[in-house]
């Protein structure tokens, strides 16, 4: 993250209190590092994807910040915000590419358990999402790892700083996480098969 964690922790009090000028600022600050965090999920996303980085980080900042207030106490929270608006805006875009799909004929595709590869399948998206919910029931400091990792495209260290853990403990986090997800996502096919 390219801003220290206190400034933009200033920046949201001060927004939050109603100060037009912190709240610019912030737009401008918090835009910056919403693209980058976009734009490096969305080149992992492939041709399929058709959701443009601008449009994504625009959204976001409507479903976040479009209210007249902000109030997030701090970085993490505003961040934690941004990652489960950014599933909430995927699973949407991945809902409607399997609505047109569908229209064309189902395609079968083999299940794999990877956030960063190339031409996410909405299917997988959604039941990526489906199985996350039941795992933040179960383990909510790990689900929020996978909320950034898989969703808002963050790496291990960026993670970590979000969270306020060390990056061995997102590694960790993350190693559980996607064990327990691809072992319900595998059960959840077999069953549907």
């Amino acid at each position: 993250m390219s801003q220290p964690p206190g400034a933009i922790t200033v920046l949201l009090g001060a927004a939050g209190d109603g100060d037009d000028d912190a709240r610019n600022r912030l737009f401008t600050v918090l835009y910056e590092e919403l693209h980058r965090l976009a734009h490096q999920k969305l080149r992992h996303e492939g041709p399929a994807c058709d959701r443009q980085t601008t449009s994504l980080v625009h959204d976001l900042f409507i479903r976040i910040a479009g209210g007249q207030n902000l109030s997030f106490a701090n970085r993490q929270e505003f961040f934690a915000s941004a990652a489960r608006a950014m599933e909430q805006i995927l699973v949407e875009d991945a809902r409607k590419r399997l609505a047109k799909k569908r229209g064309a004929g189902k395609q079968p595709f083999q299940l794999e358990f990877d956030p960063f590869g190339r031409d996410s399948d909405p299917e997988e998206i959604l039941d990526v999402h489906d199985v996350l919910r039941r795992f933040e029931i179960v383990d909510g400091r790990r689900a929020a790892v996978v909320r950034y990792r898989f969703f808002a495209g963050m790496t291990g260290q960026e993670t970590a700083e979000i969270m306020g853990i060390s990056a061995r403990s997102v590694d960790s986090d993350w190693q559980f996480a996607r064990a327990w997800l691809h072992r319900e996502l595998t059960k959840g096919r077999s069953r549907a098969s």
